[in-house]
């Protein structure tokens, strides 16, 4: 076991012996479901949430971290927290590095460094933004806004609540996300079995339903590398990278990939991405890119397959992309902005499958 599954299981052992479940474990320390099973795929959890669960368990941190094997011990998370440990003893090692005595006077900015084991983590990360937010924000009022934010950060839960049975389900679990703005950061560590797979699903799914919801396109980057993340900040070269690819070859309503990412992603799960990624990506033009029309054509086509019901309703859909792009061409007067809309149209064009179960005819 790595570290972070020591602590998801000793977790779910004092837990257990508190006769306390898993579940109102998390929702007492006001932390997420499904930080367990974060933890045991290989997930960092923060300082603070360890001490909070450590806490609620009447148990040590250092317990949890499996440096001791009784749940109890001298500098248990109480007396760390409240300031109760013998003062004729300076130090302990818990979550929170060496905890000063009251007379010492240490920055406490220092003294809340992450231990080595919960800094960098090696992960695959999307940056996602929406395109057109900072007009909206001058000319728009605050529910407009915050509806259109609130869809933009719900997409993606709304995704995992209906893939819970998919062969990817425990990826997606592993997923963390971190929202400022109109800016959305997508993280899983490359060690997750389906990690990229699953993250480039997210990405696409998220970028058709913001147009469905909104009228709205996203842009994007995707890369890889040393990422840090808690409950008050996000960094490190991977979202670096994902964030440059946004901002300088993007250019248009598209995500990029990191042109390292497909071979990375082959290292760590030995496996060609013929194999796996063909379905979520566009290989064929100056980037490789998350094809996230493609994919919705995909998806929807295999639906048809099991539920030939829903016809009506997915040709409603793809409406709504067309009436997506051509309003939002219709309605500019900046030539730099229509030229994206344009190419909104080309791409959706040639995304069309030549042997479609339903009818959706081209942008005209």
């Amino acid at each position: 076991m790595n570290s972070t599954q020591i602590i998801a299981e000793r977790i779910k052992i004092q837990a257990k012996n508190k006769n306390i479940t898993v579940k109102g474990l998390l929702e007492s320390c006001n932390l997420s479901k499904n930080t367990v099973n974060k933890l045991s795929n290989g997930a960092d959890i923060g300082t603070q949430s360890i001490l909070k669960i450590a806490q609620a368990l009447d148990c040590s941190v250092d317990y949890l971290l499996g440096k001791v094997d009784a749940s109890k011990d001298l500098f248990n998370s109480n007396n760390v927290i409240n300031g109760n440990y013998n003062a004729n003893i300076n130090t302990t090692i818990s979550v929170n590095g060496p905890i000063p005595s009251k007379d010492t006077e240490t920055s406490l900015f220092d003294a809340s460094l992450p231990p080595p084991y919960e800094r960098y983590s090696t992960c695959f990360v999307a940056y996602l933004d929406l395109l057109g937010f900072s007009k909206k924000s001058i000319s728009s009022d605050f529910e407009t806004l915050y509806l259109m934010l609130s869809r933009f950060s719900r997409s993606f839960e709304e995704f995992k609540s209906i893939n819970q049975l998919s062969k990817l389900s425990n990826a997606f679990e592993a997923i963390s996300t971190s929202y400022f703005s109109d800016s959305l950061v997508l993280s899983i560590p490359c060690s997750t079995p389906g990690s990229l797979e699953a993250l480039l699903n997210v990405v696409n799914i998220i970028c058709l339903k913001t147009i469905l919801n909104s009228g709205v396109f996203c842009r994007g980057g995707v890369s890889y590398g040393n990422f840090y993340s808690n409950d008050n900040m996000i960094f490190g070269d991977a979202l670096t990278k994902a964030v440059k690819l946004e901002r300088d070859c993007a250019i248009n309503p598209r995500v990029i990939l990191d042109r390292g990412l497909i071979q990375h992603y082959e290292f760590f799960t030995n496996t060609s991405c013929n194999d796996s990624l063909n379905y979520l990506i566009n290989n064929s033009s100056d980037y490789c890119e998350a094809d996230y029309i493609s994919h919705a054509f995909w998806r929807y086509s295999e639906l048809l397959l099991f539920d030939k019901t829903q016809k009506n309703n997915v040709e409603k859909l793809f409406e709504k992309v067309k009436n997506a792009i051509t309003s939002g061409y219709n309605s500019q007067n900046d030539e730099r902005i229509k030229s994206k809309y344009e190419w909104l149209e080309k791409y959706f064009n040639s995304a069309i499958p030549k042997n479609i179960s339903f009818e959706c005819k081209p942008i005209s």
